[in-house]
């Protein structure tokens, strides 16, 4: 069913508001419609009024379904931002195994 961007980021909030508090629904919810925007608050703010297309549609829903099996924002998107600067994030990417922590932790493996 048709809707615009400003109706389909409200029900993707209020969807999240079943695993998230209500000001990190929003927040998330913004960062996905950011998104579907180019990445540009600007332009989300001038497009609310606008039917989402198709396409648009599909990548919430999809956005929707791994954010509600409790999939972090930054994997959902594939990007995370670290001082000012937006990086490329895999699962890999974040994941932190043996040889990663005893790295950090400043020990040699055993």
């Amino acid at each position: 069913m048709p809707m615009t961007y400003l109706e389909g980021h409200r029900i993707l909030a209020e969807d999240l508001f079943s695993i998230y508090a209500k000001q990190e629904a929003w927040k998330i919810a913004d960062m996905i419609f950011e998104k579907l925007a180019g990445n540009d608050k600007k332009e989300f703010k001038l497009m609310k009024k606008t039917t989402m297309s198709g396409l648009d549609q599909q990548r919430m829903d999809k956005y929707k379904s791994e954010l509600l099996q409790h999939r972090p924002v930054q994997y959902v998107l594939n990007e995370a931002w670290f001082q000012g600067k937006k990086f490329l994030l895999t699962k890999e990417s974040l994941s932190q195994g043996p040889k990663q922590m005893s790295w950090w932790a400043g020990s040699p493996e055993k």
